[in-house]
């Protein structure tokens, strides 16, 4: 049987972990108001039977009396929501005690990442909006706190091993074969992964397709670089460069501009990679043709006309153009 780590806010998980789950939902603002997570890890550390190590982040300081000030605990709660193999949301909505209103909008932003369990106790108020959009997106509804961990363990299974920058990557992408054939082929040193959407479309609401952003260390020189990861159902995955991190160092123009030759940009996917691929640096200039028209370019116009034309015409006010 394995074991569970309970990480608090601000505080840093351990450098590897067999599964992660992420304990959201509102928390009474009086410190001295019980809460309902300690019941919650109660259930979580009884129900976890894994192979390994389960990190369970839990968005209340370990002193409620002393949370963190200012935006630090959101920041963490949004760097590890991120990467959790499964968000658990329980929501005992009251008024006006625990309106849980940031929970609505945390919700709502991975409502459809095929990564989240919803739990409405029956005397919840004002829940019928999530309730109908978790129907609508395959997201589990359950109605106790047990049953509710158990959808989110149930899901984990006995999860996967992950250390490093692998703990980036949530169990929906790391199981599957179209990752793991790219994380194989070990073209560079994964440093970081953010998963950008994942798309688990009615009726069976299984993974479809997904894209993740992933920075990459080449493993014959040291810069990181970013690239976009994308695959469809059980085809291929393609990568391409999206960034060149090396363009914002202080690196003389010459080494940079001859590691620039080193490999042409391009999309690329696993299955037709040459042996010796390593990450390109940059992305090559578009043509002309390539490229969308401006805001105020007309089609078969040159981009001097469309200049001209909009010189012509007055700028805002400096009292607009400042409150956008």
């Amino acid at each position: 049987m394995g074991k569970t780590v309970v990480v608090y806010a601000g505080e840093q998980p351990p450098g590897a972990w067999q599964a992660s789950m992420f304990v959201a939902g509102p928390m009474p603002r009086d410190p001295d108001a019980p809460s309902w997570r300690p019941e919650a890890l109660h259930l979580i550390v009884d129900g976890w039977t894994g192979p390994g190590t389960l990190v369970v982040f839990v968005p209340e300081a370990r002193d409620r009396h002393r949370p963190q000030a200012g935006y630090i605990s959101q920041d963490w709660e949004e760097r590890w929501m991120a990467v959790a193999d499964v968000i658990m949301f329980w929501v005992p909505r009251r008024m006006p005690d625990l309106p849980g209103l940031n929970t609505n909008i945390e919700y709502g932003r991975t409502e459809t990442s095929g990564r989240v369990v919803l739990g409405l106790p029956p005397d919840a108020v004002s829940v019928h909006y999530l309730r109908r959009g978790a129907e609508a997106h395959g997201v589990p509804v359950r109605d106790t706190l047990d049953a509710t961990i158990g959808a989110v363990l149930a899901i984990i299974g006995d999860g996967a091993q992950r250390d490093g920058a692998d703990r980036d990557v949530p169990l929906l992408i790391w199981r599957t074969d179209t990752f793991q054939a790219w994380r194989r082929r070990k073209p560079a040193e994964l440093t970081s992964a953010r998963v950008l959407w994942a798309w688990t479309p009615p009726p069976t609401f299984e993974l479809a397709a997904w894209a993740m952003k992933v920075e990459v260390t080449p493993l014959d020189y040291d810069d990181a670089h970013t690239m976009l990861v994308t695959a469809i159902g059980d085809g291929t995955t393609t990568h391409i460069a999206i960034a060149d991190h090396d363009r914002y160092t202080t690196e003389p123009q010459a080494a940079r501009s001859a590691k620039s030759r080193r490999t042409p940009a391009r999309a690329t996917s696993v299955a037709g990679d040459p042996a010796g691929w390593s990450p390109p640096l940059m992305m090559p200039p578009a043509s002309r043709a390539d490229t969308p028209m401006a805001l105020n370019e007309r089609p078969g116009e040159d981009a001097g006309a469309a200049g001209r034309r909009g010189a012509r015409r007055s700028p805002l006010p400096a009292s607009r153009t400042d409150s956008c």
